[in-house]
């Protein structure tokens, strides 16, 4: 069996003094499970469409598959604003798309709503 390691990612949450406190995670394939640093437990994942070595999409699947990742609200970042994308990742369990470039506003309000 191969085992291959995603490259490491960044996730953001408010700290108990309201500051974000972002972290480092790594997903690896073996076992089909993500490694979060204990006890950290993202509260939202921004998810950028156009990664390196694996379709965001792909990603999106793979986090709503996962019973450890699957209340985990993802938020998507992309250019690719054509609406039967958007339509169809949002079917698909994103809970939001956000447009590059995107509205600082519009994206700490995202922030506000699913952390809180």
């Amino acid at each position: 069996m191969s085992r291959t390691t995603w490259p490491t990612s960044s996730s953001c949450s408010a700290s108990s003094a309201g500051a974000p406190a972002c972290r480092s995670w790594r997903r690896c394939r073996a076992g089909r499970r993500w490694i979060w640093p204990a006890p950290h437990h993202p509260g939202l994942i921004l998810l950028d469409l156009h990664l390196p070595d694996i379709p965001g999409d792909e990603v999106l699947a793979r986090l709503l598959e996962d019973p450890e990742t699957r209340d985990i609200p993802v938020v998507i970042l992309s250019a690719d604003a054509t609406p039967v994308r958007i339509e169809r990742l949002l079917t698909q369990g994103a809970r939001s798309y956000l447009t590059k470039p995107f509205d600082v506003a519009e994206l700490l309000a995202l922030f506000d709503a699913n952390l809180s």
